[in-house]
């Protein structure tokens, strides 16, 4: 379905990371490692993504 989503990154906590991506606010968990990884706020990043549904949710994990 998703392959990556590229935008700006907007916020970053340790467990999840919020990217702008064409004036849409996407919420991706991440690993430490990826947190690690991340650029500074306000700069573009690329996250390859996985989505998991389950029937009570939608979670995008990027990497």
């Amino acid at each position: 379905m998703y392959e990556y989503l590229n935008g700006t990154l907007i916020e970053k906590i340790p467990e999840a990371t919020i990217l702008d991506v064409a004036g849409i606010g996407y919420r991706c968990k991440t690993p430490l490692s990826t947190f690690s990884e991340l650029p500074e706020i306000g700069k573009k990043v690329k996250l390859y993504i996985s989505i998991i549904v389950r029937e009570d949710s939608q979670t995008l994990y990027g990497y």
